[in-house]
């Protein structure tokens, strides 16, 4: 099978998941991938602003379009693949249909294409145009069917083994951290953390990294944190925070699986899903509230160096599992193939 992946990568930030899926599938030696990558004018936030206000991104991003259609029209793949696809104009997907050859559009998309905070119109538009989709939510697979795309499925996250690497840390720096960028619902949740532990005059410290955020009293604040540094802070809490964003609830991000995987202790959001992939004994918690997180912590923080040691097991579990990109790339790759 020939196919042409579709992806962006504008800043590079945490792990990089589009790369991530690049690289697996060129691993396989039945596909013949080229890869088209979206490129930004400046990778300078603020004069990219300035050109999205200008429309000259909008006009930038139109002729890379163009550029998609001559590069199909020579090589002729079987598949269009994309990730996500930000930028890729619905009218693009339209006229890759009109082609004369057959060919076949598939999307994985890492954010919900109803949500408008983390896609756009244009992955919305897009959404009809495609015959296969992919999706990490079994309730977004149902309402992507109801679009009209019938072979829609269920694709959960999953770990990277090359990326995120085992490694025990030396000293537990941290109490309670949450990493990730600024938005209300985690504002919510980190503002009545603060609050409950305040009210408890409990000596427990709260670090927050990530970019956007103000001042929480009872929060210390750092920037974000990317790469290797990411997984040394994860290594080194005592809890590692997972806050569902809303189009996450009852699911699992990409967070449900880094943490366990590079060997830190997790208290998840409450979540049917999330819940599947996990063990009783493994560090993982699930809490339903600002309180019920605190009193979880309190009970487990007696046992902490126990809850180190599980760490590395469910690391090395996760590894060798199903729950691995390669693994998911493989049933993805199975799906297209099937008649």
């Amino acid at each position: 099978m020939k196919i042409l992946y579709i992806h962006q990568n504008y800043s590079k930030s945490y792990t990089c998941l589009g790369e991530t899926f690049l690289r697996e599938l060129k691993k396989n030696s039945a596909l013949k991938v080229f890869a088209f990558k979206f490129l930004k004018i400046s990778t300078n936030k603020y004069l990219n602003k300035i050109l999205e206000l200008t429309f000259i991104n909008k006009i930038y991003f139109n002729v890379q379009n163009k550029n998609i259609l001559n590069r199909i029209k020579i090589e002729k793949p079987d598949l269009v693949f994309i990730f996500k696809g930000t930028n890729v104009n619905a009218e693009t997907l339209l006229a890759i249909k009109s082609l004369d050859f057959k060919i076949k559009i598939a999307t994985f998309n890492p954010d919900d294409p109803y949500n408008i905070q983390s896609c756009g119109a244009n992955i919305r538009n897009a959404i009809s145009s495609n015959d296969y989709y992919f999706i990490w939510s079994k309730e977004l697979v149902k309402k992507i069917k109801e679009e009209g795309v019938h072979k829609t499925f269920y694709i959960p996250f999953a770990t990277d083994p090359e990326l995120i690497k085992f490694s025990a840390s030396p000293k537990l720096s941290y109490d309670i951290t949450f990493i990730g960028n600024v938005d209300t619902e985690r504002i919510e949740w980190i503002t009545k953390i603060a609050e409950v532990i305040k009210i408890n005059k409990l000596k427990i410290s709260l670090d927050v990294f990530g970019a956007g955020w103000r001042e929480i009293e009872g929060v210390k604040m750092h920037s974000q944190v990317n790469g290797q540094e990411y997984f040394d802070v994860i290594r080194a809490s005592k809890c590692n925070l997972n806050i569902l964003r809303l189009q996450n609830k009852n699911a699992t991000n990409m967070r449900t699986f880094e943490v366990p995987s590079c060997g830190g202790i997790m208290y998840h959001e409450e979540s049917i899903e999330a819940t599947l992939f996990f063990k009783k004994e493994d560090p993982v918690f699930f809490f339903k509230s600002e309180d019920d997180l605190i009193k979880k912590y309190l009970v487990n923080n007696d046992h902490i160096h126990m809850l180190k040691e599980k760490t590395e097991e469910l690391s090395e579990r996760f590894k060798k599992s199903p729950n691995t990109y390669a693994d998911r790339i493989s049933n993805m790759i199975r799906l297209l193939e099937e008649k």
